[in-house]
């Protein structure tokens, strides 16, 4: 909610800061914070999926939360970040699942995706293009390449890896794919343990995506103990869900810092509100 405030308030004072032209569009971002559109977008996705889950819970204030999402759902849109998006999408299942009321909580989810769709048309469909044709939007923005190439250089060291933290720039650098897109990373966590870690190191990240699923089974059996408890958890399993997927496309865990100590908290937290009825 911070972070919203601050774009808003940014883009009100001085638009040319924060505003970013890139391949036909405009993306909000927050060079001072060093914030990515996609980080940036990453972590107000957190935001909306944590307002909506509170905003459905009994006895809520609803017009707190519903403020925060008119505050949030604007800068998560001026980003242009197609990945957010999907964490949104993610984050919501996730949460339905996990407190067991999916039906009015994806009725909920879906009036405001209505909302969304009616008030702001155009931008949101320009968000999804980006002025891309179809061929870079089945290449994933250019990440299919990338992969390919990072797989390639795996197979050179595929026991222990190049190196940690020596990622993508070592591997790719005296690539073509290097000069077609200037990567520091594959956008992809799994990818970029395996590359510097080689299958030990993959085997550790893959452990915190089981740890994940294993929380939201455990959420969804009923191992969390009382409606407050269980939505918490349910808000810490979104978070964690929403993040990995994240990884997976933009960048990784490793890369953005502040998705990584969200990850950190969200899984810590996720187990500690576990508990037994």
């Amino acid at each position: 909610m911070s972070l919203s405030v601050l774009a808003l308030a940014l883009l009100a004072i001085s638009p040319a800061q924060v505003l970013s032209a890139r391949d036909g569009f405009v993306q909000l971002m927050l060079p001072h914070l060093s914030l990515h559109p996609n980080t940036l977008g990453a972590v107000v996705a957190v935001g909306v999926v944590t307002a909506f889950g509170r905003a459905t819970a009994p006895a809520a204030r609803r017009w707190v939360w519903l403020a925060v999402l008119a505050v949030e759902i604007p800068v998560l849109l001026l980003t242009y970040s197609r990945s957010s998006l999907l964490d949104v999408a993610v984050g919501v299942l996730v949460f339905a699942y996990v407190v067991g009321r999916a039906t009015p909580l994806l009725l909920g989810a879906g009036v405001i995706a209505v909302v969304v769709v009616a008030t702001s048309g155009d931008a949101l469909v320009s968000l999804l293009l980006r002025t891309q044709d179809v061929g870079a939007i089945v290449g994933l923005s250019g990440r299919r390449a990338i992969w390919d190439v990072a797989l390639d250089a795996w197979l050179s060291h595929p026991i222990r890896g190049v190196g940690y933290g020596e990622g993508a720039p070592s591997v790719l650098e005296s690539s073509d794919i290097y000069q077609s897109y200037s990567v520091s990373t594959t956008d992809n966590f799994m990818l970029d343990a395996l590359i510097e870690t080689g299958p030990i190191g993959a085997i550790m990240v893959l452990g915190v995506y089981v740890s994940t699923l294993l929380g939201v089974r455990a959420g969804r059996r009923g191992l969390i103990a009382g409606e407050a408890s269980r939505r918490l958890g349910a808000e810490f399993a979104a978070v964690c869900a929403m993040i990995l997927v994240h990884a997976l496309g933009s960048g990784g865990v490793g890369r953005f810092h502040v998705l990584a100590v969200l990850l950190v908290f969200s899984v810590v937290g996720l187990w500690r509100s576990r508990g037994v009825k």
